[in-house]
């Protein structure tokens, strides 16, 4: 009787040389997704706002600080002139009012 070949069982293919999967992350969860890169990006500009904002408010501090307690206006018989000549066309409305009523 004749023996027939008993079929050799497959052969895996051969390694390649490179990495198919590429590296592997120590730890997949810090990936940085849209999430992430979106909460930084926001907090970042919710940071640099509040400075930008603080740095406003110092400033403005600073200066009414240095001028003094002077108010910019005083009621005089129940009308409102400038002390100051920060705005000329309302000191010059005011001197046109008050020779008006005169």
């Amino acid at each position: 009787m004749a023996t027939t070949p008993t079929p050799l069982p497959p052969t895996a293919p051969p390694k390649p040389s490179w990495d198919p999967q590429g590296a592997s992350r120590p730890n997949p969860w810090l990936r940085p997704t849209i999430r992430i890169r979106l909460t930084l990006l926001y907090g970042g500009m919710f940071l640099i706002a509040g400075v930008v904002l603080l740095t406003i408010i110092y400033l403005l501090a600073a200066q009414a600080l240095h001028v003094g307690n002077e108010l910019p206006f005083k009621l005089v018989g129940g009308s409102v002139q400038p002390t100051n000549n920060t705005c000329p066309r309302s000191s010059a409305r005011a001197a046109r009012t008050s020779s008006t009523r005169s």
